[in-house]
C-alpha cells in the first residue's frame, strides 16, 4: 500500500515532488538565496523577502504538495504580507 504525500511529509520531514519547480524559477531562487548574509546557520526573516512570500503561496496552491502544509500557518510578517498584497493587488 503507497503512503500519501503528506503522511510520507509527516513522517520522514520531507518530501520529494518533481518538477513542483521549474529550471528558470530554480535559478531564479538560487541568485536570491546565494545574495543572502551568510553570517548565520539560517534565517527567520525569509518572509520579508518578496520573492520568498511569492514561493510560499505558490507551494501552499501547488495541487501536489497543498495538503503537506497546515492549512492556517503559525505566523505571518504583517508586513510582508501586507507588502506583498498591495503589489499583487
Amino acid at each position: 500500500m503507497s503512503t500519501s504525500g503528506p503522511q510520507k511529509f509527516k513522517e520522514q520531514g520531507f518530501l520529494v515532488v518533481p518538477d513542483v519547480l521549474g529550471d528558470s524559477q530554480c535559478g531564479f531562487l538560487g541568485h536570491h538565496i546565494q545574495a543572502l548574509e551568510k553570517e548565520s546557520a539560517g534565517s527567520r526573516t525569509l518572509l520579508e523577502q518578496s520573492w520568498c512570500v511569492d514561493l510560499a503561496l505558490q507551494l501552499r496552491t501547488d495541487l501536489q504538495i497543498r495538503d503537506c502544509f497546515r492549512k492556517t500557518p503559525r505566523q505571518y510578517s504583517a508586513h510582508s504580507l501586507i507588502s506583498h498584497l498591495k503589489r499583487i493587488g
